[in-house]
């Protein structure tokens, strides 16, 4: 393996393990935020958020074949273990009030002094959080298995 591809591989995996941390600091400023104004930018940006990191969940491992180095990369995982319920304590309340009922997250956390109409995007939030927090339980618990086994 050339050099260029041992870099290569490394900082793919590194940014990737980044990007996905990077989605739990943007799922608690989310809960901290609280729509300031009745600004949901905080919400969307978290959305996107999640749809970076459900990519970058498959690009974690690719520094699995560089031998040594590769292995403390997937130590990364196992923070996870911890955060991922963390964040579903904090995405669960939105689920049925978002997703079923149509209701905006401002006006769902600040009921007496929000009355805007929520976006379209609004009803995927729930959804999608609690998919990526799904995929990236699975990655890590088969990425921490795979540490322990090698």
């Amino acid at each position: 393996m050339s050099f260029a591809e041992v870099v290569l591989r490394l900082g793919v995996a590194f940014v990737a393990w980044l990007v996905v941390y990077m989605h739990f600091v943007m799922i608690f400023a989310v809960q901290i935020a609280r729509c300031p104004n009745g600004d949901t930018g905080a919400w969307l940006v978290s959305l996107i958020s999640a749809v970076m990191t459900i990519g970058a969940s498959f690009l974690t491992g690719f520094g699995r074949p560089v031998p040594g180095i590769g292995d403390s990369l997937r130590g990364m995982a196992a923070p996870l273990l911890l955060l991922v319920p963390w964040a579903a304590w904090v995405v669960a309340p939105f689920f049925v009030p978002m997703t079923f009922d149509g209701i905006g997250p401002c006006a769902f956390v600040l009921p007496d002094e929000y009355s805007g109409s929520p976006g379209a995007w609004t009803r995927w939030w729930a959804p999608v959080q609690i998919v990526t927090l799904v995929l990236l339980s699975v990655n890590s618990l088969r990425q921490a298995r795979q540490a322990a086994t090698t």
